[in-house]
């Protein structure tokens, strides 16, 4: 399992879809499972020149790893300056297939 990143955005109606701004995935990292690991997280509000996303691991014993270093929007289409990134906006954890199986739902 790898960690996956994503900048998105949802019009201001009930039934509008997710957009996504930008997105990565780095699968030079394999996600350890049964072991600590620390994770540094950066988010700078700002359009696609000045927004900015950072996320760094430390595994438990092991060495930082920089993941993703990302330039580009981090605040909705229809802001012309930053405010601030809602805390619950980041992060968010959402496995991928098989995470039924990992909380142990059918």
């Amino acid at each position: 399992m790898h960690f996956h990143v994503k900048g998105d955005f949802k019009k201001n109606c009930k039934r509008c879809s997710w957009n996504a701004d930008w997105e990565q995935e780095n699968t030079s990292f394999a996600i350890p499972f049964g072991e600590w690991m620390e994770l540094e997280l950066y988010i700078k509000e700002g359009d696609q020149d000045n927004g900015r996303f950072y996320m760094a691991v430390t595994p438990e014993n092991g060495t930082k790893e920089v993941l993703f270093d990302i330039t580009n929007r981090t605040q909705h289409h229809k802001e012309s300056c930053p405010r601030r990134v809602h805390p619950v906006s980041a992060p968010q954890m959402v496995y991928g297939r098989g995470a039924d199986q990992l909380h142990g739902r059918r």
